[in-house]
């Protein structure tokens, strides 16, 4: 037996694959032994709840689920709870026993003889855990182990989920599969989500899938009975500074210092400091120094910034030389193909509409601006209301 969900495995084929596995588990298969474990802790908490449903075919009952995390997740109550008889039992009715990060594999301790005393001690509690794994499981009872880490294959756990039960691995989400997962948890809570509104909502929550999650779930509620989310929608609901950027940089680089003032003034009402404004600005006006490069070397054409913003993304990833590649920075928060195709999209129309030297240019009135800041004794406010001048100001000219 190897991984069921192997590392690296797109998060599509992913949803796939395990949709199907509830359905043969709701239809009364399904393993007594589940390893999930991985780097995205949201996916390794919704996981292990969906299969204890799909087993238990309800909510998460006390009755019916146990749940150990933590410390109290020792060995001898991890095994208690296996073996416990169960009145449910002889009806054939199934008992979900849940364990998130057991103190027998994941914990913080210190170095020297204290760190080699507890690894023993979590060695013996691990064995005591396996060993009723590979005696075998009463029946009707079914562990999930829920490691919110990724595990090596040779870790004993994982060994003994190949070949006692079904082990699953669960990656970090890629930029372009973010927009299937805010589509699958839209799906769920039984909205729809206009594409436009997709991009607005991961550039105001990031990758973060917990945040994501909460905020759909906001929006759900906010929407109601009209069960469609739009772009306003989520500027209203999810306010955050990058979303809130955007927006102050199209009104900088259309010149439009009304907006602008009253924008960076709302921001500065909401307690965010000017220098983090001005370092938010500085990043957005970097990628739009990419973006403006791809257009002047011929690699983005204006018939190719009408495409839709996910056709943009991937005319860009399979274009692109190595050469150009390797021109660009590394790292997801650096780079202008690291970020969502609706940003994308953005930063390159908004760069079409100006030269490298106006963009040049403004990063050095945010430099200036973050200099005066620091050493004038200015207010946030005048710093704030001088950089939004000469920014707008630079664009009319």
């Amino acid at each position: 037996m190897s991984w069921f969900v192997k590392p690296g495995m797109p998060f599509k084929q992913v949803s796939e694959l395990l949709n199907r596995h509830y359905k043969e588990i709701e239809g009364g298969g399904g393993e007594k032994f589940y390893l999930v474990c991985g780097e995205e802790s949201f996916l390794v908490h919704r996981i292990a709840r969906r299969l204890a449903s799909a087993f238990t075919s309800e909510e998460l009952s006390p009755e019916r689920v146990t749940v150990l995390e933590g410390d109290e997740a020792t060995g001898a109550a991890v095994s208690k709870a296996l073996l416990g008889g169960r009145f449910d039992a002889l009806f054939g009715e199934r008992h979900v026993v849940i364990v998130r990060n057991p103190i027998f594999i994941e914990a913080s301790v210190a170095d020297g003889a204290t760190r080699r005393k507890i690894r023993l001690w979590q060695s013996e509690e691990l064995s005591r855990v396996l060993s009723v794994i590979q005696s075998g499981l009463p029946d009707c009872t079914v562990l999930i182990l829920a490691i919110d880490a990724p595990m090596d294959e040779s870790h004993p756990a994982v060994q003994a989920a190949f070949k006692c039960g079904v082990a699953i691995f669960l990656g970090k989400l890629k930029q372009r599969e973010l927009s299937f997962f805010v589509e699958s948890i839209c799906k769920r809570l039984g909205v729809r989500i206009q594409r436009d509104a997709i991009g607005e909502l991961l550039l105001r929550a990031g990758d973060d899938l917990w945040q994501i999650n909460s905020e759909l779930e906001k929006l759900a509620c906010y929407v109601g009975e009209r069960r469609e989310i739009t772009v306003e929608d989520v500027r209203e609901v999810s306010p955050s500074l990058t979303g809130d950027v955007f927006k102050l940089i199209g009104f900088l680089m259309s010149g439009d210092l009304v907006g602008a003032r009253s924008l960076m003034a709302r921001l500065l009402a909401s307690r965010e400091p000017l220098v983090r404004i001005i370092h938010v600005l500085a990043r957005q006006y970097r990628l739009l120094l990419q973006a403006r490069w791809l257009i002047d070397i011929g690699a983005v054409t204006r018939a190719q910034l009408a495409l839709l913003s996910q056709d943009l993304q991937e005319h860009l990833h399979s274009k692109l030389t190595e050469v150009i590649r390797s021109r660009l920075p590394k790292g997801e928060r650096l780079s202008l193909l690291s970020q969502h195709p609706y940003a994308i999209k953005v930063l390159l129309e908004q760069a079409s509409s100006h030269t490298m030297s106006h963009i040049v240019n403004s990063i050095m009135i945010l430099r200036d601006a973050d200099v005066a800041l620091k050493t004038s004794g200015m207010k946030e406010e005048e710093v704030a209301d001088w950089l939004v001048i000469r920014l707008c100001h630079l664009s009319h000219s």
